[in-house]
Protein backbone atom coordinates (compact mmCIF):
# COMPACT_ATOMS: atom_id res chain seq x y z
CA UNK A 1 0.00 0.00 0.00
CA UNK A 2 2.02 3.21 -1.24
CA UNK A 3 1.26 6.17 1.77
CA UNK A 4 2.22 9.59 1.72
CA UNK A 5 2.83 11.76 4.96
CA UNK A 6 2.56 15.18 5.95
CA UNK A 7 3.21 16.85 9.02
CA UNK A 8 2.24 20.43 10.27
CA UNK A 9 1.31 22.43 14.03
CA UNK A 10 -1.99 24.55 13.60
CA UNK A 11 -3.12 25.63 17.03
CA UNK A 12 -1.15 23.87 19.74
CA UNK A 13 -1.76 20.44 18.01
CA UNK A 14 0.56 18.38 15.58
CA UNK A 15 -1.18 16.88 12.44
CA UNK A 16 -0.30 13.99 10.73
CA UNK A 17 -2.18 13.43 7.29
CA UNK A 18 -1.20 10.32 5.65
CA UNK A 19 -2.96 9.88 2.11
CA UNK A 20 -3.01 5.94 1.21
CA UNK A 21 -4.41 3.72 -2.22
CA UNK A 22 -7.40 0.96 -1.07
CA UNK A 23 -8.99 -0.38 -3.05
CA UNK A 24 -8.14 1.62 -6.30
CA UNK A 25 -9.01 4.60 -4.27
CA UNK A 26 -7.24 7.04 -2.84
CA UNK A 27 -8.18 7.64 1.01
CA UNK A 28 -6.62 10.41 3.24
CA UNK A 29 -6.47 10.30 7.06
CA UNK A 30 -5.87 12.61 9.44
CA UNK A 31 -4.07 12.31 12.83
CA UNK A 32 -3.19 14.83 15.46
CA UNK A 33 -1.84 15.07 19.07
CA UNK A 34 -3.04 17.90 21.18
CA UNK A 35 0.34 19.30 22.53
CA UNK A 36 -1.70 20.45 25.59
CA UNK A 37 -3.14 17.04 26.62
CA UNK A 38 -0.83 14.13 24.24
CA UNK A 39 -4.10 12.69 23.13
CA UNK A 40 -3.81 11.37 19.89
CA UNK A 41 -6.81 11.20 17.76
CA UNK A 42 -7.26 9.71 14.14
CA UNK A 43 -9.98 11.66 11.99
CA UNK A 44 -10.77 9.42 8.48
CA UNK A 45 -13.35 12.39 7.36
CA UNK A 46 -13.76 10.61 3.80
CA UNK A 47 -15.44 7.38 5.31
CA UNK A 48 -17.13 9.57 8.34
CA UNK A 49 -18.84 11.66 5.77
CA UNK A 50 -19.34 8.46 3.17
CA UNK A 51 -21.09 6.57 6.45
CA UNK A 52 -23.61 9.51 7.58
CA UNK A 53 -24.67 9.90 4.06
CA UNK A 54 -25.46 6.26 3.80
CA UNK A 55 -27.49 6.85 7.21
CA UNK A 56 -29.01 9.43 5.90
CA UNK A 57 -30.29 7.56 2.42
CA UNK A 58 -31.40 4.39 4.42
CA UNK A 59 -33.67 6.30 6.29
CA UNK A 60 -35.19 8.55 3.81
CA UNK A 61 -35.49 4.98 1.68
CA UNK A 62 -37.16 3.75 4.96
CA UNK A 63 -40.15 6.06 4.81
CA UNK A 64 -40.86 5.46 1.43
CA UNK A 65 -41.59 1.85 2.69
CA UNK A 66 -44.49 0.61 3.91
CA UNK A 67 -43.24 -0.37 7.22
CA UNK A 68 -45.09 -1.03 10.69
CA UNK A 69 -44.40 2.43 12.20
CA UNK A 70 -44.33 0.50 15.98
CA UNK A 71 -41.66 -1.48 14.95
CA UNK A 72 -39.25 1.24 13.86
CA UNK A 73 -40.77 4.89 14.98
CA UNK A 74 -38.11 4.81 18.00
CA UNK A 75 -35.22 3.74 15.91
CA UNK A 76 -35.76 6.42 12.81
CA UNK A 77 -36.00 8.99 15.93
CA UNK A 78 -32.40 7.82 17.81
CA UNK A 79 -31.03 7.82 14.11
CA UNK A 80 -32.36 11.02 13.38
CA UNK A 81 -30.67 12.56 16.92
CA UNK A 82 -27.32 10.57 16.23
CA UNK A 83 -27.04 12.08 12.70
CA UNK A 84 -27.69 15.51 13.63
CA UNK A 85 -25.08 15.25 16.79
CA UNK A 86 -22.56 13.80 14.13
CA UNK A 87 -23.11 16.28 11.60
CA UNK A 88 -22.21 18.58 14.41
CA UNK A 89 -18.84 17.27 15.69
CA UNK A 90 -17.54 16.56 12.00
CA UNK A 91 -18.66 20.54 11.53
CA UNK A 92 -16.85 21.17 14.75
CA UNK A 93 -13.65 18.92 13.98
CA UNK A 94 -13.69 21.07 9.97
CA UNK A 95 -14.34 24.29 11.60
CA UNK A 96 -11.53 23.92 14.27
CA UNK A 97 -9.10 22.83 11.69
CA UNK A 98 -8.67 25.46 9.12
CA UNK A 99 -5.14 23.86 7.71
CA UNK A 100 -6.37 20.94 7.26
CA UNK A 101 -5.46 19.34 3.88
CA UNK A 102 -8.14 18.68 1.40
CA UNK A 103 -10.49 20.85 3.99
CA UNK A 104 -12.41 22.73 0.93
CA UNK A 105 -13.51 18.76 -0.39
CA UNK A 106 -14.61 17.68 3.23
CA UNK A 107 -16.62 21.07 3.48
CA UNK A 108 -18.30 20.28 0.06
CA UNK A 109 -19.46 16.63 0.83
CA UNK A 110 -20.58 17.58 4.18
CA UNK A 111 -22.85 20.07 2.52
CA UNK A 112 -24.03 17.06 0.47
CA UNK A 113 -24.91 15.20 3.20
CA UNK A 114 -26.53 18.57 5.10
CA UNK A 115 -29.02 18.97 2.21
CA UNK A 116 -30.00 15.39 2.34
CA UNK A 117 -30.42 14.96 5.61
CA UNK A 118 -32.70 18.52 5.16
CA UNK A 119 -34.80 16.79 2.73
CA UNK A 120 -35.15 13.83 4.56
CA UNK A 121 -36.21 16.13 7.57
CA UNK A 122 -38.53 17.68 5.29
CA UNK A 123 -40.28 14.50 4.38
CA UNK A 124 -40.90 13.66 8.28
CA UNK A 125 -42.24 16.96 8.74
CA UNK A 126 -44.90 16.08 5.55
CA UNK A 127 -45.82 13.71 7.22
CA UNK A 128 -47.20 11.86 4.47
CA UNK A 129 -46.51 7.98 4.93
CA UNK A 130 -47.27 5.74 8.02
CA UNK A 131 -44.14 6.05 9.62
CA UNK A 132 -43.60 9.75 9.30
CA UNK A 133 -46.66 9.95 10.39
CA UNK A 134 -45.88 8.08 13.72
CA UNK A 135 -43.46 10.48 14.13
CA UNK A 136 -46.20 13.88 14.43
CA UNK A 137 -45.79 14.14 18.07
CA UNK A 138 -42.06 14.65 17.97
CA UNK A 139 -42.77 16.89 14.99
CA UNK A 140 -41.19 20.51 17.22
CA UNK A 141 -38.69 18.40 18.00
CA UNK A 142 -37.47 17.51 14.48
CA UNK A 143 -38.53 21.18 13.50
CA UNK A 144 -36.01 22.75 16.07
CA UNK A 145 -33.57 20.16 14.32
CA UNK A 146 -33.93 21.08 10.65
CA UNK A 147 -33.86 25.05 12.10
CA UNK A 148 -30.58 23.88 13.34
CA UNK A 149 -29.38 22.39 10.11
CA UNK A 150 -30.58 24.98 7.86
CA UNK A 151 -27.95 27.33 10.21
CA UNK A 152 -25.37 24.70 9.29
CA UNK A 153 -26.38 24.22 5.73
CA UNK A 154 -25.45 28.40 5.72
CA UNK A 155 -22.93 28.59 7.51
CA UNK A 156 -21.09 25.46 4.98
CA UNK A 157 -22.37 27.55 2.38
CA UNK A 158 -20.49 30.60 3.58
CA UNK A 159 -17.40 28.77 4.80
CA UNK A 160 -16.85 27.49 1.48
CA UNK A 161 -16.79 30.92 -0.58
CA UNK A 162 -14.13 32.15 1.93
CA UNK A 163 -10.95 33.38 -0.10
CA UNK A 164 -8.86 31.24 2.68
CA UNK A 165 -10.96 27.67 1.73
CA UNK A 166 -9.91 28.36 -1.42
CA UNK A 167 -6.19 29.55 -1.28
CA UNK A 168 -3.69 27.34 -2.80
CA UNK A 169 -1.14 25.58 -0.33
CA UNK A 170 1.98 27.39 0.05
CA UNK A 171 5.11 25.38 -0.64
CA UNK A 172 6.34 23.84 2.04
CA UNK A 173 10.06 24.00 0.44
CA UNK A 174 10.95 27.54 -0.78
CA UNK A 175 12.91 27.73 -4.08
CA UNK A 176 16.19 28.79 -2.52
CA UNK A 177 15.67 25.93 -0.42
CA UNK A 178 15.41 23.74 -3.00
CA UNK A 179 17.86 24.99 -4.60
CA UNK A 180 20.52 25.00 -1.63
CA UNK A 181 19.45 21.01 -0.95
CA UNK A 182 19.84 19.60 -4.59
CA UNK A 183 23.32 21.47 -4.53
CA UNK A 184 24.24 19.68 -1.57
CA UNK A 185 23.22 16.56 -3.49
CA UNK A 186 25.18 17.22 -6.51
CA UNK A 187 28.40 18.36 -4.13
CA UNK A 188 27.85 14.97 -2.77
CA UNK A 189 27.30 13.05 -5.56
CA UNK A 190 30.56 14.86 -6.90
CA UNK A 191 32.88 13.96 -4.08
CA UNK A 192 31.45 10.14 -3.67
CA UNK A 193 32.83 9.47 -7.40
Amino acid sequence: MDSIDHRTVSDGKEVYASYYVHAGRVKYACSGVDNGTGMTSRVNYDDNIFFVHAMVKSLRSGLILDVDPELFKDKVLEDIFFVDSTLMKILSQLRDNPNLIRRAEYLKALLRVENAFLDFLGDILAAERPLAESLTPFSHKVRACRSSHQTTHTELQSMLHRPEDHAPEEDVVSQEELGFLLQEDEDSDESDG
